[in-house]
Formats: C-alpha cells, structure tokens, sequence
C-alpha cells in the first residue's frame, strides 16, 4: 500500500504537461536502486490495473520496471508506433493514474505545483 505522500510524489514528479517538457522522473529512471525511483514503481505497480494492455507495457518499458528502461524510440519499434504516439500514450496512462490518484488522496490540483515533493526516508 502507498502512502498520500508517495501519491503525492508521483503527480509532483510527472510534473506539467507542457508539450516537449522532459518529465522529472526521466532522471530518476537510470538509478533503479534509489528510493525516489523505486517510490514512483510502486505507485505505478498498484494502479496499473486501472490501464489498457498498450499503456501498461508503455509504461512498463519506458519506467524500466522489468529492466532497463527504453526509449521512446525502442518501444515505437516495437509497437510499429511513432515516437509521438508513445509520448500521447505516456500522457494518457499517466494522467490516468493521476486522475485516480488526486481522488483517492483527495489530493487538491490548484495546489501541486505549490508543493515542495515530500521525501519520506
């Protein structure tokens, strides 16, 4: 079970949407033994049920959740999918997770950029 501050964690980390704006977490995903990484897995692997087939193994390559997390470019490879389409579903499983996630937590939208990101260690 996550905690309202690693739900917390997660939308602060994911960031703004703004078009071509590298999430926060991209920095986190080549330390796969930090807190902060393994913090936003385990936020990810308790709300993957609420996602398409598609969008979990998007976001399952692109988190580096089995091992080493992929490109955008190797998952469209794959998926016979543009780059750009990978990134819309990104967004789209994201913004699923956090939608559940603000509402689980009673988490306000107004203020999350507001907030500084809590660690709890």
């Amino acid at each position: 079970m996550i905690s309202r501050e690693d739900a917390l964690y997660y939308v602060e980390m994911l960031g703004n949407e703004r078009i071509h704006k590298t999430k926060r977490y991209y920095k986190l995903l080549n330390d796969r033994e930090s807190f902060d990484y393994k913090r936003i897995i385990n936020v990810y692997l308790e709300h993957k049920n609420y996602l398409s087939e598609r969008e979990k193994f998007v976001l399952v390559s692109i988190y580096g959740v089995k091992e080493k997390p992929m490109k955008l470019r190797e998952v469209g490879a794959m998926l016979e999918l543009t780059p750009e389409r990978i990134r819309e579903l990104i967004q789209k499983g994201e913004r699923r997770i956090t939608t559940i996630l603000l509402s689980k937590y009673k988490i306000d939208k107004k203020c999350i950029n507001n907030t500084k990101i809590i660690k709890d260690r």
